[in-house]
């Protein structure tokens, strides 16, 4: 006969057990009350710096979350603009085989057509290189910009975090 347990029920007994543990050990630490007037104009003077300090650190996370959407709307172009130049350059290179086979073939009037459509093309693919070169820098400045604030986000938080957690982080 085999016998089936819940695993739920096992995990809520030892959560249980654990919470009477920390309940005990709460119990038992030495607490010494302060009276609250005393502190009481310094601590309403700091709320605002508290609020204010809140605010700074979600501003700074709202602004990570802009460049990190403006970096992901210039990477999308960015790799628009290199499958173009990839399919520009294939063209070019067809381009340039046609016109050496109407050459071989005696057909100066189709080789002259091919390199003329090969040069339009190979004007494009310029504009391409531009384009892709402004994408690429704007992508690199707004990532750039990303990790600064990023550390600076990280910084702030590992400031928040009381010792204990930090320590227990690195």
């Amino acid at each position: 006969m085999a016998i089936v347990v819940d695993a739920s029920v096992v995990v809520a007994a030892r959560a249980a057990d654990a919470a009477s543990l920390a309940h005990a050990d709460l119990g038992r630490l030495r607490v010494e009350y302060f009276p609250y007037e005393p502190f009481a104009e310094r601590i309403w003077e700091l709320r605002g710096f508290v609020e204010l300090a809140g605010y700074s650190y979600e501003q700074q996370l709202e602004m990570l979350r802009r460049l990190r959407r403006g970096a992901a709307d210039v990477a999308t172009p960015r790799h628009r603009v290199e499958l173009q130049m990839t399919a520009l350059a294939e063209s070019s290179g067809e381009l340039e085989r046609r016109a050496d086979e109407a050459l071989v073939a005696g057909r100066a009037d189709l080789a002259q057509e091919a390199l003329a459509r090969k040069n339009a093309v190979d004007a494009e693919l310029g504009e391409m290189r531009s384009r892709h070169l402004s994408l690429r820098e704007e992508f690199d400045r707004l990532a750039t910009a990303s990790q600064r604030l990023q550390a600076k986000v990280d910084a702030r938080r590992q400031q928040r975090m009381p010792p204990g957690r930090a320590a227990a982080r690195a």
